[in-house]
């Protein structure tokens, strides 16, 4: 099973059925009703995915912080839009241990063609937790191995840049991303339109978002220090000296 939309928001705390605000969601554990606003914590507007959105499709809830707080969800009724918002009934399938309200949780929606989505593994070091972070997995939804953006030698000199700031150092690895990203352009064909630059308005997003949770002081958002041209320098500078910057 591959899923056709990842991307996170904040796990709200009220249950009733209206609009989450945006980058949130909400639950109803009792009626099994998810609502979930159109835009998610990065500013990302998914419309167009959760049109695409059936019944039978997948859903796992996973908290980004402790991957073992998760639930598998199946979609037991077309989804309802409610314009800024999504409604959604589901049935839980799976579970680990409760997802904690106020926190930042990804979603992955998935359609059912061979198995269920297989959790994010358990972090079990700081390189763990931070790929959970940069979105940089090593094991696609079915658990089989991928190739990163970043190695694990590049991780944990990032680490040991920041100290005990894993927020920091997440943050500059979205910079390095959104440079990997800065040349991405639109496309379209006779029936589609592929918003690719749409990436790095992610990547710099995410940012801002980790660049607001750091303790180092160390400012990455949109027109600091650092941006996306010196991030690209640095990168281009180090692949020359022939350091092992991604896998």
């Amino acid at each position: 099973m591959t899923a056709f939309l990842i991307d996170t928001w904040q796990y709200d705390v009220p249950d009733e059925a209206a609009d989450p605000g945006s980058g949130k969601f909400r639950t109803d554990s009792v009626n099994h009703h998810m609502y979930l606003s159109e835009e998610s914590q990065s500013s990302v507007n998914v419309d167009a995915d959760m049109a695409e959105v059936a019944v039978g499709d997948r859903v796992l809830v996973q908290e980004v912080a402790d991957a073992t707080n998760w639930f598998n969800i199946e979609v037991l009724d077309p989804l309802i839009d409610h314009g800024t918002w999504w409604e959604m009934h589901y049935t839980v399938i799976q579970a680990g241990n409760s997802v904690g309200k106020n926190k930042a949780v990804q979603l992955a929606f998935a359609h059912p063609e061979t198995s269920t989505p297989v959790p994010i593994p358990e972090p079990t070091s700081e390189i763990d937790l931070l790929r959970v972070y940069l979105a940089d997995p090593v094991l696609d939804a079915e658990g089989n191995p991928i190739t990163p953006f970043f190695s694990d030698e590049f991780l944990a000199d990032l680490l040991e840049k920041f100290g005990d700031d894993i927020y920091g150092a997440a943050a500059e690895g979205w910079v390095m991303k959104a440079a990997a990203a800065a040349e991405l352009v639109n496309a379209s064909t006779d029936n589609s339109t592929f918003s690719l630059s749409d990436i790095h308005k992610h990547c710099m997003a995410m940012v801002d978002y980790y660049s607001g949770l750091s303790t180092s002081g160390s400012a990455f958002g949109v027109g600091q220090l650092i941006n996306v041209g010196m991030a690209s320098q640095y990168k281009s500078s180090q692949e020359d000296e022939g350091d092992d910057i991604v896998g």
